[in-house]
């Protein structure tokens, strides 16, 4: 898995940081009455943008790792999330975009998505159990998502 540069900031110091939950609800509307809601999935991808002040060299260590160790952006990174810390696997949603601040000081601007906790994305890591086949949850300690603590046996 692809690490966030240790080089840059951490994604906690996003300023004007916005996180949304996931949008999971199918909604049909009715001809007459309420709209039928049903979910569509059990996991979904949490938006997340800010912004961070970098310098003119961060900025281009940010552009690298954007363009080739995520392959444009098509592959996902490993990073502490901004909120509680905990190591999520992640996506831009679009290329960072810069703007100068002052003197050496740039913002970069992030749009990013918070991917579901799997072991798809997290193959030497665990999840919540309930995704988890029964050899796999028997072989390896169960961790929560959210706060990457120990889950009860």
């Amino acid at each position: 898995m692809i690490e966030w540069p240790a080089t840059l900031p951490p994604l906690s110091e996003l300023e004007q940081f916005t996180e949304e939950s996931p949008d999971l609800v199918l909604r049909t509307p009715m001809e007459t009455g309420p709209a039928k809601m049903r979910r569509r999935f059990t996991a979904g991808v949490r938006p997340l943008a800010g912004r961070l002040l970098v310098s003119l060299d961060q900025v281009e260590i940010l552009d690298a790792f954007y363009l080739n160790d995520c392959a444009g952006g098509s592959l996902p990174f490993a990073a502490p999330r901004p909120r509680g810390g905990a190591v999520a696997a992640m996506n831009f949603v679009k290329p960072p975009k810069f703007a100068r601040e002052s003197g050496i000081w740039w913002r970069a601007t992030l749009e990013l998505e918070v991917l579901p906790s799997t072991p798809a994305y997290f193959p030497n890591q665990c999840c919540r159990q309930r995704l988890l086949p029964p050899a796999t949850v028997a072989s390896q300690a169960v961790f929560d998502e959210y706060t990457g603590q120990p889950l009860p046996p």
